[in-house]
């Protein structure tokens, strides 16, 4: 169909629902939409934040044993898990961790230095649960999610020819070159859009859902639930305090030899009650990985079953890949990024829409410059910061309030917004600059010169934006 058949009355109540929420949730939608497009490169971020780090993607058993005992002797307490990450493509790099407790792990299985990566681990945070405490902070984005795919509806229903118009671009005047924007970036990624505020509702929402459903159907014991959903322990039937781990790597390479082993979380390690787990991704699935369980001397105990079990345990595991796009290789991150960047210009444009509508500016409009330019401002500069060991969400929260600000106190929305894509396209500049300098004479990955180069880029299309816009500037 061309058009949907609603009735104008319908019409005018969806746009006031479009309106009412899209007005609500506009600041935190945006800032959420910014850093999810952002979080979806965050292996890239980690390895250009730390790029002086040994990387490979072989290990061996050994290597592993070796540094679980450089791990026992740094701490003087073993944690009840102990982490070990191993290789990948995306991050060929070894870690160990517990407790809070981490290491890199050297080709040797010697141990090396702590990961340092706190503005990639400040952008992934502000993403998941907005720097809030983590409860609260899911809930919260889960609930972003789930009125975002109220902001979809509604908007379906108040364009009933959307679809018909969906290559419709109209130039000359602003306004609606901002509607025409809007609406055709709305319809085009549709399916994406959808899924994106699904998988972000649920992942927000899954533990206040968990919650309600343990009271309601377990009483209260929501341990159980959860056993139900992903699986409880094993039951240990074989005692052992040695750890044969090269035994279990060579089980399960006989088992399911497409499987590609990503992490070892060996529990409750030193005892007779030890046991470990091998989770690996398998080819063709969305789930985050398959999880094999090992006795402490190698034999097989059981697998989870997240690849084979029930269909919502496969669902439930299979949500964050989806979301994140990590489930495909480096295109289908490149269109994640793409998409959600697309995401952010309709949160923009839909404000912009209704800014230009009210026939008048008042402080709303520069505070909306002030968040649409302060919010990447305040990321980037935050990032130049961190390398100098600056606190990034102090700067980050420090400089979007400078920027709010600057701009009520200015009070003039296009010179704000091109000052403020000045001071962002000179910080990007200064962070390829810098990043390139300090690390001129190290061994670093490509990776870390590709980042560059594409923050390089950015600087660049900013720049060019500033000299087509510095007329509106001198009004």
């Amino acid at each position: 169909m061309a058009y949907l058949k609603l009735s104008t009355n319908t019409v005018k109540k969806s746009i006031s629902a479009h309106r009412s929420i899209a007005l609500a949730i506009a600041a935190l939608l945006y800032l959420t939409c910014l850093t999810g497009t952002l979080s979806v490169f965050f292996e890239e971020f980690q390895r250009w934040e730390q790029p002086n780090i040994e990387e490979s993607t072989d290990y061996t058993p050994t290597q592993i044993q070796t540094a679980i005992q450089g791990f026992q002797q740094r701490v003087s307490q073993m944690p009840e898990t102990l982490w070990v990450v191993l290789p990948t493509e995306a991050v060929p790099r070894m870690h160990i961790s517990g407790d809070g407790q981490e290491w890199f792990i050297n080709r040797d299985g010697h141990l090396s230095v702590p990961p340092q990566e706190p503005w990639t681990t400040m952008l992934t945070k502000l993403h998941v649960q907005l720097h809030l405490p983590q409860n609260i902070g899911l809930i919260l984005v889960g609930i972003l999610g789930v009125l975002l795919f109220g902001l979809i509806f509604s908007g379906l229903l108040s364009h009933p020819n959307i679809f018909k118009d969906a290559f419709r671009w109209r130039r000359g005047r602003q306004a609606l070159t901002q509607v025409d924007l809007h609406n055709r970036l709305s319809i085009w990624a549709l399916p994406f859009y959808l899924m994106i505020s699904f998988t972000g509702a649920f992942i927000g929402l899954i533990g206040l859902f968990s919650f309600i459903a343990g009271a309601a159907f377990y009483d209260n014991d929501n341990e159980a639930l959860l056993d139900d959903i992903y699986g409880g322990d094993p039951e240990i039937s074989i005692a052992s305090v040695n750890l044969d781990i090269d035994k279990a790597f060579n089980t399960l390479e006989s088992m399911a030899p497409e499987a590609k082993p990503i992490y070892l979380a060996i529990q409750n390690l030193g005892t007779d009650k030890q046991y470990f787990e091998i989770a690996a991704t398998l080819p063709q699935r969305l789930i985050y990985s398959e999880i094999y369980r090992f006795h402490g001397d190698g034999s097989l105990i059981n697998h989870q079953q997240f690849s084979d079990g029930a269909v919502g345990r496969q669902i439930a595991y299979s949500v964050y890949r989806l979301h994140f796009g990590h489930y495909a290789g480096q295109w289908v991150k490149v269109i994640y990024g793409l998409l959600g960047l697309a995401l952010s210009v309709i949160c923009v444009s839909g404000i912009n829409i209704w800014l230009a509508q009210r026939k008048h500016e008042s402080a709303l409009n520069d505070l909306w410059v002030a968040i649409v330019w302060g919010l990447p401002l305040a990321l980037a500069f935050s990032a130049l910061l961190s390398f100098y060991h600056w606190e990034p969400l102090w700067v980050f929260l420090s400089t979007e309030f400078i920027a709010v600000i600057f701009a009520l106190l200015m009070k003039q929305a296009h010179k704000t917004r091109w000052i403020l894509m000045a001071c962002l396209t000179v910080t990007l500049l200064i962070i390829v600059f810098m990043r390139e300098v300090l690390n001129l004479n190290e061994s670093v990955p490509s990776i870390f010169h590709l980042v560059n180069l594409i923050v390089l880029v950015v600087s660049l299309i900013l720049g060019t934006m500033l000299f087509l816009k510095r007329k509106h500037c001198r009004t």
